[in-house]
Formats: C-alpha cells, structure tokens, sequence
C-alpha cells in the first residue's frame, strides 16, 4: 500500500504509469489487480496475452522485501519466464 500511495503521490495528470494507483484501501488495491503475485507460469501466460511490455512490471523490492528475495524473484523471471516469452 505505501509504494502504491507513494507512486500515486508523484504523478501528475500528464504521467501514464503501470504502477499508478487511485486506491486509498487495501481492498481497492488489491480489486485493481494491478499488484499480483504469479507463478511463473501465471506470468508466462499473461504476457502471452497481453504482450510482455504491457504485462510484466516488475517491483522485486516492493515494501521492503528483503534484497535476496528480490534477487530470487528477478532469477525466477529470467530463467523460468524470459525463455518460454522467447520461444
């Protein structure tokens, strides 16, 4: 919720972002769909369907998750994600 708000804060009218949100509640977060947690088959099938570039926003370090989970995140991508998007 704190980098959503954060995001939000520093966008003006001008700005088109992924990661813009108009929530103020966790619920209204989490019903915009626009922070998901995927498996990489998940991610593999919605950029399929939508195109990686429209689909695949990656926050690894997303409220303060610890950097090797982040790492371990952005590892994942590439090795189980970025090849099947290749193929």
């Amino acid at each position: 919720m704190h980098e959503a708000l954060t995001y939000s804060s520093w966008q003006t009218p001008d700005i088109s972002s992924a990661a813009h949100s108009h929530a103020t509640t966790v619920d209204e977060l989490r019903a915009e769909g626009k922070y998901q947690i995927l498996t990489p088959e998940q991610c593999v099938e919605r950029c399929k369907g939508q195109g990686p570039f429209d689909a695949l926003v990656l926050h690894p370090l997303c409220g303060g998750m610890p950097t090797d989970a982040g790492w371990s995140s952005l590892r994942l991508v590439a090795e189980a994600v970025l090849p099947e998007l290749a193929s």
